[in-house]
């Protein structure tokens, strides 16, 4: 008799093991794939996440960085014109500037330049895309006398920015969650040689 309520103790310590972890499965599968959208699990929405009508101008960019030599997308470094006084030669006050764009190959991933880039650098990479970015300080002109076919603005940049972009088409975003919008400038004629190349 000892010898079986031993077991039966051990037997249903595991089985409420086993009930709860899958509870906490069941659980963490609803809140992180089946609901992530509704109101209740906004916590949960990934703020970074790009609207729907980005998905072209991504898939405009992957084919050019698929067929392009070199570097393929610039990030225009900058800061928040409407946030508070912005260092330009503090690089933590920068945004979408890396100073060494090498360091992201490493995990972590960082700073808050490169937070600044999400969603964008997940697509890059999966892309193959040599990515490079400009100090907030530089001069426009400077930075985009030779640009690669793909330019990426904050839109308070992009009247500065376009000037300088011949025979680049310009695509403006929804970026975020926060009201921010970017302002992505593609080379027309690296786009056509892309297109046909297949």
């Amino acid at each position: 008799r000892r010898s079986l309520a031993v077991e039966d103790a051990a037997g249903t310590v595991i089985a409420a093991l086993v009930v709860l972890a899958a509870m906490v499965g069941v659980v963490g599968a609803n809140a992180t794939y089946m609901n992530t959208t509704s109101e209740d699990q906004k916590e949960l929405l990934q703020w970074a996440q790009p609207n729907n009508d980005l998905k072209g101008t991504l898939a405009d960019v992957e084919a050019v960085s698929r067929h392009n030599e070199g570097e393929d997308v610039l990030f225009f470094g900058t800061c928040n014109p409407g946030g508070n006084q912005c260092d330009r030669s503090d690089p933590g006050d920068a945004l979408f500037y890396v100073k060494d764009e090498s360091s992201l190959d490493r995990m972590p991933p960082g700073g808050p330049a490169w937070h600044s880039r999400l969603p964008l650098p997940w697509y890059l990479e999966s892309y193959g895309a040599n990515v490079t970015s400009s100090h907030p300080n530089a001069s426009t002109e400077t930075v985009l006398d030779d640009a690669p076919p793909v330019v990426v603005a904050y839109r308070w940049n992009a009247s500065d920015v376009e000037p300088h972009l011949d025979g680049y088409a310009k695509r403006e975003h929804a970026f975020k969650l926060w009201g921010e919008h970017v302002v992505i400038f593609i080379d027309e004629s690296a786009l056509r040689e892309a297109r046909a190349a297949g």
